[in-house]
């Protein structure tokens, strides 16, 4: 299930979502690792090859990322590090992907 870019990110709403997070440097991980305390069902992809902590496990894929891979999920946290005008995530907003970024994703929770 796609939604809107104006859909509320609530910690509710996410317990419910796939999410995918974009670009696993710190923030990266750090968001992982809350997603995955949360229960919540995360994958993690980044264009260039990483390690994931042994303390982390989830899915990671590496390499260019795919519209077709990534309009699967229902919502994508993307990293600070990674252009938000990303010709892929251009394409996922269009199709209505909700994209956040850790900010917003950590004031859900904290709200």
């Amino acid at each position: 299930m796609n939604m809107t870019m104006h859909t509320s990110l609530t910690a509710s709403f996410l317990q419910k979502q796939r999410v995918a997070i974009v670009g696993m440097g710190k923030s990266g991980k750090s968001v992982a690792h809350f997603l995955v305390q949360q229960g919540i069902c995360c994958e993690a992809f980044d264009e260039h090859p990483v390690v994931l902590p042994d303390t982390l496990s989830l899915p990671l894929h590496t390499g260019p990322l795919d519209v077709t891979q990534l309009s699967k999920f229902d919502c994508i946290v993307v990293s600070p590090g990674i252009a938000w005008h990303h010709p892929v995530l251009e394409k996922l907003r269009v199709q209505g992907v909700k994209l956040c970024g850790d900010l917003e994703l950590f004031a859900a929770y904290y709200h």
